[in-house]
């Protein structure tokens, strides 16, 4: 049974990492495999987008300050990455709210790809309101 979450103290934010050159796609599979699968609602790493500049960016969402904390720090510790910046969303202040009301898209490889649904149908294409929709999240 998941804990009450006060939202008050929930932070959503986007961690910016830099990564020593040509590791971003070992460093972002860490990264998602130590915190991405905690399936804990104190803790939700939404993902880990390795992008230009041997960057990855990663949307989390934290029940409270400490727990992005926690997460950033343990990012500071890996041998090839680092947090070089952290943007925190302004209290409610994120388009659309509620953040549910949000879409996705899957392409037809990325399906293919997730053997953890395998014998369930994925939906390809537009995923309305993601990530009620989306299995992925």
């Amino acid at each position: 049974m998941s804990a009450q979450i006060d939202q008050e103290k929930r932070v959503r934010a986007w961690l910016i990492v830099q990564v020593e050159p040509g590791k971003a796609d070992s460093v972002a599979k860490e990264i998602y495999s130590t915190w991405g699968n905690l399936q804990e609602d104190a803790l939700v790493l939404i993902r880990a987008d390795v992008v230009d500049g041997d960057h990855i960016v990663i949307p989390v969402d934290a029940g409270e300050a400490s727990k992005l904390e926690s997460v950033k720090a343990g990012i500071d510790d890996l041998d090839d990455a680092s947090v070089v910046q952290v943007y925190k969303v302004q209290n409610q202040r994120h388009t659309p709210y509620p953040p549910h009301a949000a879409d996705g898209f899957i392409h037809p490889s990325e399906a293919a790809a997730d053997t953890r649904h395998a014998r369930q149908i994925i939906k390809i294409g537009r995923q309305r309101n993601s990530p009620g929709e989306n299995p992925w999240g």
